[in-house]
């Protein structure tokens, strides 16, 4: 077999011929590893055990720590050990989950004291409009907590409202032998005689 042309168009041709050898090779090797069944590979960390161990334990406990300080902006209680975690934490964001509860308890104070539902509602919305407004600004952490703040109170309001559209209650009518027990999903007043 002879070749023609120069020694680089030569040794790109037997490169291209070996290229294309191995491309086949490796062509056959793959479709040979697809018809075998496939084998369990072990699941190893490329970090040392210890530590990624350690770095799932700092994010668990940074976790527990924004649960503690939502639990602050919404004003329920804490426990010891989130009072512990507290205490090792950033002073400046108990600060801020502290401020939201604040905001949450003028607007608890507002929408007890609104007139109308409507009214209510508009201040809850007001001041989940302010809290997004810190949040586009920047300040993520208090625009979240102050969100939680406000929906805690828009929770308990819808609880109460439900509450008292259900609760039972006793009103007697003048110079009637008959009492208000109960008013019913259908608006319907259920009367009892009082005789019995």
């Amino acid at each position: 077999m002879m070749i023609f042309g120069t020694a680089s168009q030569q040794v790109a041709m037997q490169m291209n011929k070996n290229s294309v050898r191995d491309f086949t090779k490796l062509a056959e090797k793959n479709r040979v590893e697809k018809m075998q069944p496939k084998k369990t590979q072990d699941k190893k960390s490329i970090l040392p055990r210890s530590t990624t161990a350690d770095a799932m334990d700092e994010l668990k406990e940074k976790m527990k720590a924004r649960q503690a300080l939502r639990k602050i902006a919404r004003g329920e209680a804490l426990t010891a050990s989130e009072r512990k975690k507290l205490a090792e934490l950033n002073p400046v964001e108990k600060k801020k989950a502290e401020l939201a509860n604040e905001e949450r308890k003028h607007l608890k104070h507002r929408v007890k004291y609104a007139k109308t539902t409507k009214e209510a509602r508009k201040y809850i919305a007001q001041t989940k409009m302010n809290a997004q407004v810190i949040f586009d600004k920047g300040d993520v952490s208090l625009g979240m907590y102050m969100i939680d703040s406000a929906n805690k109170v828009e929770e308990e309001y819808n609880n109460k409202t439900y509450k008292k559209r259900r609760t039972p209650y006793v009103e007697q009518v003048a110079e009637a032998k008959y009492v208000v027990t109960t008013i019913t999903k259908s608006k319907t007043l259920k009367w009892v005689d009082v005789k019995k």
